[in-house]
């Protein structure tokens, strides 16, 4: 088992407030995400969300190391994230890619700019989508990519993820994800 992502992983932040197109989701060309946030790695996760009632049965509080509260609730039900990676094998050697994915309500995941996994998606994706329905983040959902190994290559990779939300009057929004291959 290799893993190429875990949830305490860093990343890059960003809450849209204007359409800036869908570069951001590939690598061919290494995207300047330098004025997006920073999330350092750490020894917990490394999750991106708010929370407004922190004392609830559902808190996500300890999964988030970024709040973006300030900049979606009330606002946006999008927030962009890039997670790069490098990986040092041969992809050929990979029989299988799951990507484990903690999300509330829905989000679209890349790697290297293709869809890799959706879920609660709007057929037709826009910069400030939505979730089509609720979903709580109780537990990391397993996404079976494995179709995807031939669009790897050594080197560096990013998996690009849209989180979205239902709506702008939720009460949280959290995604965390891990990527690992066989």
């Amino acid at each position: 088992n290799v893993t190429l992502i875990t949830e305490k992983d860093a990343k890059r932040v960003m809450v849209p407030t204007s359409n800036i197109g869908y570069d951001w989701i590939d690598n061919a060309e290494p995207y300047d995400d330098a004025n997006w946030v920073q999330v350092a790695a750490s020894d917990c996760p490394t999750g991106v969300g708010y929370e407004n009632n922190p004392g609830s049965a559902t808190s996500y509080i300890d999964f988030i190391a970024h709040d973006v509260g300030a900049q979606m609730s009330g606002i946006m039900t999008s927030c962009y994230f890039r997670i790069p990676f490098v990986l040092d094998i041969d992809p050929n050697e990979l029989n299988s890619l799951t990507l484990k994915i903690r999300y509330d309500d829905g989000f679209v995941a890349y790697l290297n700019g293709t869809k890799v996994a959706e879920a609660n998606a709007p057929a037709t994706l826009a910069w400030n989508s939505a979730a089509t329905t609720g979903h709580e983040a109780d537990y990391e959902e397993t996404f079976y990519i494995s179709e995807y190994i031939g669009n790897l290559s050594e080197g560096e990779i990013v998996l690009a993820i849209q989180g979205l939300s239902l709506n702008t009057t939720s009460s949280d929004f959290l995604i965390t994800a891990e990527l690992k291959g066989s």
